[in-house]
């Protein structure tokens, strides 16, 4: 009993640095997105999203850009997480949604 409660809290807290990883690595691509410049595309948001997922432990799952927000969904071996950054302008500093 108490082997099955120890592999149950392990896996647990597994899930919970996963959730942890994806969540910063969600949050920092979304904001590099949503710092765009005028002349930026699509694509070029996107390498960016995907670089900045894979520095910080995760990898792109989602990616949608409008005109003033980026929503990017990340994820980690077991977890996926979501983050929203919108910029007002391009002059001011984007800001997460939750």
């Amino acid at each position: 009993m108490m082997t099955a409660t120890l592999l149950a809290l392990v896996q647990t807290s597994g899930r919970l640095f996963d959730a942890q990883i994806a969540q910063l690595a969600a949050d920092a691509s979304a904001l590099a997105c949503a710092m765009k410049d005028d002349d930026q595309n699509h694509s070029e948001l996107r390498e960016r999203a995907e670089e900045l997922a894979s520095k910080n432990g995760g990898e792109l799952f989602g990616l949608e850009i409008k005109t003033d927000r980026c929503v990017v969904v990340v994820a980690t071996s077991s977890v996926l997480r979501r983050s929203v950054a919108v910029s007002i302008s391009h002059n001011a500093v984007p800001t997460l949604q939750r």
